[in-house]
């Protein structure tokens, strides 16, 4: 079984990197942009790619919405887990407790307010759909991913 894992990097990079860890330690298959590498397609397509030939859809919402693929007004992450949905495959949603957790300033800064509006949008379109889990701090993140894998799934190799 291969995890998708999908998020923004600038705000969440040290979340990214725990979870990557954890994945390895645990022995999960997985997919994230940082593997993808350079090829000839569109960074849009290369995503959507890795994605198609994952079973599951880890998503992490934290404090920025993202860049946009050109022309595009959704940001890659909620490409992403829109194409996930179409696939029908487990997804996994994820959100930053903004209440609890240290946000650096400047993770927020350089977003308009668009993106934060769309930001909001795509946080409430997941609670609706799904039963979101918050995080504070990387490792808690980490710990609560595997454990829905683990629960959910039974995804241990």
């Amino acid at each position: 079984m291969r995890v998708f894992l999908s998020s923004t990097y600038e705000d969440l990079t040290e979340h990214r990197i725990t979870v990557e860890a954890s994945f390895a330690m645990s022995g999960i298959d997985y997919n994230a942009m940082e593997h993808f590498g350079s090829n000839p397609r569109p960074p849009i397509q290369t995503c959507l790619t890795a994605l198609d030939a994952s079973d599951v859809f880890v998503g992490v919402l934290g404090v920025r919405y993202g860049g946009c693929p050109r022309g595009g007004l959704q940001s890659y992450t909620e490409r992403e887990y829109r194409h996930a949905r179409t696939r029908n495959v487990p997804i996994f949603m994820f959100l930053i407790d903004e209440r609890n957790a240290a946000v650096p300033p400047q993770h927020i800064i350089g977003e308009t307010p668009q993106q934060q509006t769309r930001l909001q949008s795509f946080k409430n379109f997941a609670c609706r759909h799904h039963t979101v889990t918050f995080f504070r701090t990387p490792d808690d993140l980490a710990r609560l991913v595997l454990a829905s894998l683990i629960r959910e799934l039974g995804v241990l190799p």
